[in-house]
């Protein structure tokens, strides 16, 4: 029942957003449980059912949808992310593979990239060093460069979006204006060379 409430508010919101955008995707996370406990098969059976059920209807809006998972859905060895990718209908249902929260979660972003291969349909794209969130995306715990070699091998043609945030103990030292170019950059040397 409050899934459908879910699907019923997001899909007003896509008929708003459609009003003012062109083609656009939906990038939605499944609510994790209180105290971050571990969902069970049946639980999750729920979850792909009305994932698929909202990834249907937005489709017959002409729109996408993706889900996006945080550090919840990457623990118990990414339990929940390996039962998405193994359940949802990649006809109504991607990926936007958030690279870090996959690293905060305890697991290998290429990994998991690797193993949703063309059901990720997007990359949230931020780094740490040592652990805290960087400033601007450049090199640090998260192996950028082997990730953009596995993206131009496999012919990903998605989207690369740049997620900057900080937390206790990144060291702010530029405006967010100069972060976002620094990311571009990096981003521009790392994925987009020979291009």
């Amino acid at each position: 029942a409050e899934a459908r409430k879910s699907i019923d508010a997001i899909l007003k919101q896509a008929d708003r957003a459609k009003r003012h955008c062109g083609k656009i995707f939906i990038d939605v996370n499944p609510q994790p449980l209180p105290g971050g406990d571990a969902k069970t098969d049946a639980q999750l059976a729920v979850q792909t059912a009305m994932l698929d059920l909202l990834g249907r209807k937005l489709a017959e809006k002409g729109m996408s949808l993706v889900i996006h998972q945080h550090d919840a859905e990457i623990r118990n060895n990414a339990k929940e992310f390996r039962y998405d990718v193994a359940h949802l209908d990649p006809k109504a249902v991607g990926f936007c593979l958030d690279t870090h929260w996959v690293y905060r979660g305890g697991q290998d972003p290429l990994t998991l990239l690797k193993e949703a291969g063309p059901k990720v349909k997007a990359l949230h794209l931020r780094n740490s060093v040592n652990g805290i969130w960087s400033e601007a995306l450049g090199p640090g715990d998260v192996d950028y460069a082997a990730i953009a070699d596995y993206l131009r091998q496999s012919g990903f043609n998605g989207w690369l979006i740049i997620e900057l945030a900080y937390e206790q103990g990144t060291k702010v030292t530029n405006p967010l204006s100069a972060n976002i170019k620094r990311s571009r950059q990096y981003l521009d040397q790392v994925f987009m060379k020979g291009k």
